[in-house]
Order: structure tokens, then C-alpha cells, then sequence
């Protein structure tokens, strides 16, 4: 079972290691403490479409002052999603403009989603999801990620 962003707590439940009431339980406690972290308003994600992905990396020199930006999805082969401060996307975003590089589109989010400006949220969801008692599970897992095999629910929780 796949889950990304919101939807991990889903595929928890739809593999029976949480049951449905947890799982509801598990991605409202998740987009809340989201939404008290990214309470700054000042974390925004930009599309990225081009046919040419050669320069992905240059995309980003603009916003790099203290590394504000970062590259957070490869959606498909011709587009990415850039993460970070609403400055430094913003100058990303100009450049790739300006040199013709691709086209933009600033995503109506409210955080810099899927990256390391959200690591302070991620260690609260982490605290607080270690208090979700899971079942011991007959069989493993195997996470695609790590390719690592789990079959204990600590083992779980910890990939």
C-alpha cells in the first residue's frame, strides 16, 4: 500500500496497521501541527514545466542565498516543483522567466511542502505518532524508499 503526503495515514489503514478511526485521527493531528508550523505565511512551492530539465540545478541559483530553496518533487519528466521562501521561490521564479527557461506556476499551498523547511513540523507529527499504539503484524512490509523489510510496529514507525 502507497500513501504520499496526506495520504499515509490512508494506506496505514488500508494495509491493517491502524485501523480507519486511528488513520482519520493520525492526518488531522498531521495538518494540524502543518498549519501551526507554517503559521509565518512566508513558504511557497513553484511548478516548473520544461522540456529541457538539463538545468534543473540553475533553476535554484537565484534563491540559493542560505540554500532557501530547494528542488522538493519531480512530478513528471518535464516538470518539477521547487520548495522554500516565498523570497527566494519568488527570485527563482523571475529568473527561469526572464531566461526563458520554462514556464511557472506559484501552487495555492500555504507551506513550503515536502522539504527541509519542514522538518521542524515533521518532528511533532514523529512525537506525536509515537503515541498511536499499532498492532504487531503478521508477515512484513517492505518500504519502496529504503527497501527495507519490517514486521514489529516500532520497526514500522521508524521507516
Amino acid at each position: 500500500m502507497l500513501g504520499h503526503s496526506s495520504a499515509k495515514s490512508l494506506a496505514l489503514a488500508a494495509a491493517d496497521i491502524v485501523i480507519l478511526p486511528d488513520a482519520v485521527r493520525i492526518a488531522a493531528k498531521r495538518m494540524e501541527l502543518i498549519a501551526e508550523a507554517t503559521d509565518r505565511g512566508d513558504g511557497v512551492m513553484l511548478a516548473v514545466t520544461s522540456e529541457d530539465q538539463s538545468r534543473r540545478l540553475d533553476w535554484l541559483a537565484p534563491g540559493q542565498s542560505g540554500a532557501k530553496a530547494v528542488m522538493a518533487n519531480g512530478n513528471a519528466p518535464t516538470q518539477v516543483v521547487l520548495s522554500g521562501e516565498r523570497s527566494a521561490i519568488t527570485a527563482c521564479a523571475e529568473f527561469i522567466s526572464r531566461k526563458n527557461l520554462g514556464k511557472c506556476c506559484f501552487l495555492a499551498v500555504s507551506g513550503p511542502w515536502h522539504s527541509p523547511f519542514m522538518a521542524a513540523a515533521a518532528a511533532h507529527v514523529d512525537a506525536w505518532l509515537r503515541q498511536i499504539t499499532m498492532p504487531p503484524r503478521r508477515g512484513s512490509r517492505c518500504f519502496l524508499a529504503s527497501r527495507q523489510r519490517a514486521r514489529t510496529p516500532l520497526r514500522i514507525s521508524a521507516l
